[in-house]
């Protein structure tokens, strides 16, 4: 008979140790599943601002380009 109990009560334990760690990797799971979905949005937004980056890196590329031609002609008006 105390054999039985203990058998029963060790039974109870492992079921509820089950339990937890079955809630305990619910959560994990989600967990990870909201870091990709977070890593994912970063991704887009580096993307984005890299695209916006080489705009502002061709503006300003084509702009210093004036900026030097129309140095050149001051000079060249001096002389």
């Amino acid at each position: 008979m105390n054999e039985l109990r203990q058998a029963e009560d060790q039974g109870k334990k492992a079921m509820t140790d089950a339990a937890r760690l079955a809630e305990e990797l619910r959560q994990e799971q989600e967990h990870a599943s909201q870091i990709e979905k977070l890593r994912r949005t970063l991704e887009v937004q580096v993307k984005e601002l890299q695209v916006r980056v080489d705009e502002a890196e061709a503006a300003a590329l084509h702009g210093g380009r004036k900026t030097i031609q129309a140095l050149e002609q001051r000079v060249r008006r001096v002389r």
